[in-house]
């Protein structure tokens, strides 16, 4: 068997698409516990294991779209260049730094805002009609879980609260076919 002690951490990290962390803050939780967990909701795996939940979680998600929990853990499992591509897009403009440094969450934001409220002909009042609509909650969204790096996981979660926001603008449902139609608009967006 191959033996990682001969592989820099850099190429195990390149390999694994994960990235070693020795020191880093959460955003979700200001002191990370002796178990390695890097977030509040954070799973630490091996690269054995997210290939294993990645292999897993794609064949769910494939027989059975409507699995969102499956879809998450493929994400969280596949995408680390991704989403630092995100990041390093983010941290080049002024908004996207005060993101990463405030990092607000939209679904918590959500909870505290009357429907009712929401001016008519508004993106508010769209997105609220949407998600009522097809009985979805904006703090139903899976939480990130399998992501080794926490800046990284905050970018996710928030890429995952926006997501309906993305169906409402470009006024797609949720078929297998405009759930990929949803994400390449993502794609296209977010580099």
């Amino acid at each position: 068997p191959l033996s990682l002690s001969v592989i820099s951490h850099e190429t195990a990290s390149m390999l694994c698409g994960i990235t070693i962390i020795r020191e880093q803050r959460s955003f979700f939780s200001s002191n990370p516990s002796a178990s390695g967990r890097l977030y509040d909701t954070h799973r630490p795996t091996s690269c054995l294991q997210k290939g294993i939940l990645a292999t897993g979680s794609a064949f769910l998600a494939l027989s059975d779209p409507s699995r969102a929990d499956m879809v998450a853990v493929l994400g969280d499992t596949t995408g680390h260049m991704f989403l630092k591509r995100i990041l390093e897009k983010m941290k080049a403009e002024e908004s996207g730094r005060k993101i990463i440094a405030e990092k607000p969450s939209l679904s918590s934001h959500l909870l505290s805002i009357d429907p009712s409220d929401m001016p008519p002909g508004s993106l508010g009042e769209a997105y609220f009609n949407w998600m009522a609509s097809h009985g979805f909650s904006a703090t139903e969204r899976p939480v990130v879980q399998f992501v080794d790096d926490a800046e990284l996981a905050y970018v996710l979660q928030r890429y995952r609260e926006v997501h309906d926001i993305w169906h409402v603008l470009s006024n797609l449902n949720v078929s297998v076919e405009e759930e990929i139609a949803v994400k390449w608009l993502e794609l296209v967006q977010t580099g």
